[in-house]
């Protein structure tokens, strides 16, 4: 089928324009010419319908009809696709909708930095953990030193490998050769490693790359990845090296709650009950105190002091909690030292008990295990209160 058109006056040579979505057909617009252009208020088209065989065009062809004036890809073009997601991220769209226009930007500027860390976001918002991990790896690449980009590297890389992670002893990691997840993003230690048989470690590069978290990153975020790490090795069978890390987290974060259940978990894996107990003990001790305001020592103000007061009053369980608190401060400090604020707390019990010997003592224990992380002028307030 074919048809030919006596053109009006004014209109320009017919355009030819495919329809991407039917590829079989073709359609030929008449183009407004400058005598029509003029008039502005009304637009004419005619549409002239051909058979699949009769016209053709190049994809050169289709191109050259661009308007001379359209923009050519290129930076003024990202910057228009980035503005348009963070917009989106910005007014609450839905993850996907943002996902999407992300993916957009990043395709015209795989290197942005803040594309990349506002993409691995989205993802690992939806769930989408290793793509999350590779958008981190590019923002680690375009900023090495970012600590920031780090840590959100290893949380996906984690998450990946709790998702999609292989069954023990199967040799395969996310980020190793052969698997989906990428790769560590430039941490030592690449190499796969052994472990202590002499068989190949596949969760090496996972564990280098939390190793590697730069000591500025909050003590609390550093220790959750060694301990996340951890729940890893401890489901892969790795008891000692699983214990390993757990140790790492609580080294970090003393009063980390999951890392103790893990350290007494491998430790009964390992066929070590006494540590098992041990550790299962300081952690039956720490959930007890804390975040509890009905028993912690160290209030807020007066307003606090006076609401656990009257707590007691009215709870018969609230007055036994309290009465138990020095018992579980004092156990607490004899088998975990490591965390200090049970010591504080049991100073200042025996302060409000009149035992100024023993609450001076108890800080200066303190003093001697956690001074050098304190501020100065935090240690000689607790001297001057406590041993004056």
């Amino acid at each position: 089928m074919s048809a030919r058109l006596a053109l009006p006056a004014g209109f320009g040579p017919p355009r030819l324009v495919v329809d991407a979505a039917h590829p079989a057909r073709r359609l030929a617009a008449l183009a407004l010419g400058p005598g029509m252009a003029a008039a502005g208020a009304l637009a004419v088209g005619v549409l002239v319908a051909c058979g699949p065989g009769e016209v053709t065009a190049s994809e050169e062809a289709v191109a050259a009809q661009a308007p001379s004036g359209a923009p050519a890809p290129g930076p003024a073009s990202f910057a228009e696709a980035r503005d348009a997601a963070f917009a989106l991220a910005s007014g609450g769209a839905p993850p996907e909708e943002v996902r999407r226009a992300l993916l957009a930007a990043h395709a015209l500027d795989p290197a942005a930095y803040g594309v990349n860390v506002r993409l691995g976001q989205v993802c690992a918002e939806l769930g989408l953990h290793a793509e999350a991990a590779a958008a981190f790896e590019q923002a680690l690449a375009a900023r090495p030193d970012d600590p920031a980009s780090r840590l959100a590297l290893v949380q996906a890389r984690l998450a990946a490998y709790g998702t999609s992670g292989p069954a023990p002893g199967s040799g395969r990691e996310p980020g190793a050769a052969g698997s989906d997840t990428g790769s560590a993003g430039g941490a030592a230690g690449s190499d796969t490693g052994v472990t202590p048989n002499g068989a190949a470690d596949p969760l090496a590069a996972l564990t280098a790359l939390v190793e590697s978290l730069p000591a500025e990153l909050p003590a609390a975020s550093r220790a959750e990845a060694h301990a996340e790490l951890g729940r890893v090795r401890l489901r892969a069978g790795q008891f000692e090296a699983a214990r390993a890390q757990f140790a790492a987290a609580l080294g970090l974060a003393p009063a980390d709650t999951g890392a103790l259940k893990g350290l007494a978990d491998a430790s009964y894996r390992l066929g070590d009950p006494a540590a098992g107990e041990h550790w299962q003990e300081v952690l039956e001790l720490v959930l007890a105190l804390r975040d509890n305001l009905f028993t912690s020592t160290r209030l807020d103000g007066p307003e606090a002091a006076a609401e656990q007061a009257e707590a007691a009053e009215r709870s018969e369980y609230v007055r036994r909690e309290q009465q138990a608190q020095r018992a579980r401060l004092l156990r607490l400090t004899q088998i975990h030292p490591a965390f200090g604020e049970a010591a504080l707390q049991l100073a200042e019990l025996q302060a409000a008990a009149g035992e100024t010997a023993a609450a001076c003592a108890t800080v200066r224990a303190w003093d001697a295990l956690h001074g050098a992380g304190a501020t100065a002028a935090e240690r000689q307030r607790l001297l001057e209160r406590y041993c004056r």
